[in-house]
């Protein structure tokens, strides 16, 4: 019986880590999980002028935390201020995990939060709840 099509791979991800070897890790996974059409940026400047040539349109953000220049909570927190890109959902992926940069997420609109290393499955789990009322 032939494979069913991922509900995902008509959607657009856009992966923001400036550590290369990350962001390929949370390409990986999106690819895995059946997306098909994934923006890499390795900075929020990156980032918002990848979100501006896509006029908007990007249906999943999973940015890194902790970035030089401009982190992802920053960016998390100028999206919201954003019509055009205040609906977007977005994962936030880190390497702290202690309670204080948990509450601080959650304080901030954070919904859905990733400690690194993460698994595959772990990602799956976040994008199923986001998108499931849109598949």
């Amino acid at each position: 019986m032939p494979e069913k099509p991922s509900p995902y791979r008509h959607f657009k991800a856009l992966v923001v880590d400036d550590n290369n070897y990350a962001r390929k890790l949370s390409e990986y996974a999106l690819r895995k999980i059946g997306f098909q059409d994934i923006l890499l940026a390795l900075s929020v400047e990156h980032a918002t002028q990848s979100i501006e040539s896509c006029s908007g349109r990007i249906d999943l953000i999973v940015s890194d935390w902790n970035m030089p220049e401009k982190d992802g909570l920053d960016f998390f927190k100028e999206l919201k201020q954003d019509p055009k890109t205040a609906s977007i959902p977005f994962i936030m992926l880190t390497g702290m995990t202690g309670a204080e940069a948990i509450k601080e997420a959650q304080q901030e609109g954070i919904q859905y939060y990733l400690v690194k290393p993460f698994t595959e499955a772990s990602l799956r789990t976040k994008v199923d709840h986001i998108f499931k009322d849109k598949i």
